[in-house]
């Protein structure tokens, strides 16, 4: 490879980890002011929608909060064998409880042709959780 397609391409792969790292701290920024917030973390959320967007104001998805239920419905074509949705989101949902629980609710990915349609989370979920989700599904699927 000459000197200048190797050096092509590395400054492609630099600015391609910038970016993804980018997202990742954006990521970890909102966890921070998740974890500061401190007036009703504990309150459980009654029936409602709220879009989750990433930092440029695109809408990602859908958010249908239900007493007993959630149900996320991305807006974007997100592969369901996606790197983040396999190790990331499915570990985040895995681990997803309220603290005091030794469960974690049950929760399902449905797909079609290979995209995720929804995810359903069953039982209520607190507010502060709900936040944290939020952000996971921003990292999981920003671009």
């Amino acid at each position: 490879m000459p000197p200048s397609e190797f050096k092509a391409s590395l400054r492609k792969f630099i600015e391609d980890k910038i970016a993804q790292l980018r997202r990742e701290l954006e990521f970890y920024e909102y966890m921070l002011e998740i974890l500061e917030e401190s007036e009703a973390q504990m309150e459980l959320l009654t029936v409602s929608e709220r879009r989750v967007k990433d930092s440029s104001g695109n809408d990602l998805a859908v958010i249908k909060i239900g007493e007993k239920s959630v149900k996320v419905i991305p807006l974007t074509e997100i592969s369901a064998s996606h790197p983040k949705v396999k190790f990331f989101l499915t570990k985040f949902l895995n681990e997803l409880k309220p603290p005091g629980s030794t469960a974690s609710p049950k929760y399902s990915i449905r797909t079609r042709n290979g995209l995720i349609a929804e995810i359903i989370i069953e039982g209520p979920i607190p507010t502060y959780l709900l936040r944290q989700l939020e952000a996971a599904l921003v990292y999981a699927f920003s671009k």
